[in-house]
């Protein structure tokens, strides 16, 4: 879909939902759906709706334009376009990701990264943006691979002209400006959040038409668990889960159990090496990967084999809605850092320090690790008006919102509608935010609030029975005081055994330092355990993909010194940390 010849901009969207309409000397492109006051907008009548800013060109403003849509609970991203203005803008976390680059001839605007390198020549590798790629996953900021191409950031609104630009964030995730002191882990807040979480999915059943099947991709954990029963508990009965993995992993035999409790349909793809290696050598795999990536983002690889092998073999059909959980675990406080949270720690540079170890954990050296760690520290200062002067704790909680939940967690959507299928994130309900933001940083620490509210009326009791991650959900009343010390046992000891000098032993010593929850390491255990076989794929791919290590720009080969013939061994890294490699790869061809 391209641009009208009346605007300066040349505009083209790939995805065939977006819709265009002509209003008042303007073209309004719009793709999603919201909630407005308990009305459902597709993408045509949110066009209508920002039509009434288009009477002509200087009538919107990044302020008439932000008081509009902060009435909207949904998913959106919007192009408004005059003869010499365009306005852009995308949701609370970036579900639908819009790109632009402005030349001497004009300013391009789309939702394809390909597209934009082709119209734009190609520019140069952004060697600061590679550098973060590398270490995180994503590209921090606006900024992208590649110089002069950037990215709108979750809860941004743009304006452009012929000559300049300004930018208004109309929503940050910044718990310290909103929480509630009064707020208690008691009967009365438990009933607030299990209805706030009935009227996310009772809001998202009301907003697609012709559904097939709502399909949860089911864990063994707190979160996809909470979307499926609060489905069976508004008597959805379309609605099918699934799960994959080895066979045999338990993960996969939690999620049978849950599902098998509340009487739905449950399938199985199976993972190993064998079809791991058949995925990765896929073409439709490496056209994924660049619809994904969109220049700042990590394509998530882990559910695509199943997805896409449950609709070869007829289990999912036209019409299915996946829903997945994400991302209650971040709302509700699983991304805490105990150590900011006990400090109150309010120094900026100690808050992008602790960032750095948190979110650099796949590829750096010293070196790299203060290079990045200074552009952290460079992008909280620049966001003075959300960040600073909050505490630590609330800068790690607003990076990791803006950063990996917007362009790595919530980029998992790119894989359900690349496979031909809609979506749906009924967690990031706007309504539903807007209260974990007023919870305290005590109260979401650990998850401590969820954990007593899915005892208390989030679960019936034939799921509460059923594990979680391995670990029964006890209540307050119930829990020991001390945590069982079984599963820091079993890590403590596989550090040691791992030796001093290789790259799991510093990264597992310091996730045992500033975590006593043993859930949390029985999950680290269980998922590199869960995908080692994509590790191993991906890392037999990295040898003879794209340029020799040598024509890499200096900042990179930094990072991959002496890892030329890479295997899983030699990496000691996790399979997201190879599949980064192998997708900045494809940028370097």
């Amino acid at each position: 879909m391209m641009g009208a010849s009346r605007t300066f901009a040349k505009i083209h969207f790939r995805h065939p939902d977006w819709a265009r309409l002509d209003a008042g000397g303007a073209c309004v492109w719009t793709r999603g759906w919201v909630d407005q006051g308990g009305e459902f907008l597709d993408a045509e009548a949110m066009g209508r709706e920002l039509a009434t800013l288009a009477s002509s060109a200087g009538a919107a403003s990044l302020q008439k334009v932000a008081a509009l849509i902060q009435g909207w609970a949904g998913n959106f991203a919007f192009c408004l376009a005059w003869d010499d203005e365009v306005f852009l803008g995308v949701d609370a976390v970036r579900t639908l990701p819009l790109l632009y680059a402005r030349g001497s001839d004009g300013l391009w605007v789309s939702d394809s990264y390909d597209w934009m390198l082709e119209a734009t020549g190609r520019p140069d590798l952004n060697e600061e943006g590679a550098e973060e790629y590398l270490a995180s996953g994503f590209v921090y900021g606006g900024a992208t691979l590649h110089r002069g191409i950037s990215s709108l950031q979750a809860g941004e609104i743009l304006r452009l002209d012929r000559t300049a630009s300004a930018a208004l964030r109309y929503f940050a995730f910044n718990p310290d400006a909103f929480q509630n002191p009064d707020l208690r882990l008691d009967a009365r807040t438990f009933r607030t959040l299990d209805d706030l979480l009935l009227n996310s999915v009772r809001r998202m059943l009301g907003s697609a038409r012709n559904v097939n099947r709502w399909v949860v991709p089911l864990s063994g954990g707190y979160d996809s668990r909470i979307v499926a029963a609060c489905l069976r508990r508004l008597g959805a009965d379309n609605v099918l889960c699934l799960s994959y993995g080895r066979v045999g992993n338990e993960e996969s035999a939690l999620s049978q159990r849950v599902a098998d409790a509340l009487g739905y349909e449950w399938h199985f793809a199976e993972y190993n090496r064998a079809n791991w290696a058949k995925v990765m050598a896929d073409p439709q795999t490496q056209a994924y990967v660049r619809y994904a990536c969109n220049g700042n983002s990590l394509p998530v690889l882990q559910d695509y084999p199943a997805l896409a092998h449950l609709r070869e073999s007829g289990v999912l059909k036209e019409g299915d809605v996946i829903v997945p959980g994400h991302t209650l675990d971040f709302l509700s406080g699983s991304h805490l850092d105990a150590v900011a949270v006990e400090s109150r720690e309010t120094s900026i540079r100690k808050a992008s320090a602790w960032v750095v170890e948190r979110h650099c954990a796949f590829w750096w050296d010293e070196q790299g690790q203060e290079e990045v760690r200074r552009r952290v520290q460079l992008l909280v200062e620049q966001e003075s008006e959300d960040v600073r002067g909050r505490s630590a704790a609330a800068i790690i909680e607003w990076f990791d919102w803006q950063e990996r939940q917007a362009k790595f967690i919530v980029n998992n959507a790119r894989a359900y509608e690349f496979l031909g299928f809609r979506w749906r994130l009924p967690l990031w309900d706007q309504e539903l935010v807007a209260w974990w933001k007023s919870v305290p940083h005590e109260c979401r620490l650990g998850r401590k609030l969820l954990r007593e509210a899915f005892m208390a009326t989030l679960a019936t009791p034939e799921v509460r029975r059923i594990p979680v991650h391995g670990v029964i959900p006890a209540s307050a009343a119930e829990r020991p005081r001390t945590a069982p010390p079984t599963a820091a046992a079993r890590v403590r000891a596989w550090a040691k055994a791992l030796g001093g000098d290789h790259p799991w032993a510093r990264p597992l010593r310091r996730f045992l330092r500033r975590s006593a929850r043993p859930q949390e390491i029985e999950t680290l255990m269980a998922s590199e355990e869960r995908f080692v076989d994509q590790a191993h794929s991906v890392a037999e791919l990295l040898g003879s993909v794209g340029r020799p290590l040598a024509a890499w720009p200096a900042p990179l080969r930094r990072h991959f010194r002496g890892r030329e013939q890479w295997s899983v061994r030699q990496s000691g890294t996790s399979a997201n940390a190879l599949f980064v490699a192998y997708v900045l790869k494809q940028y370097l061809q």
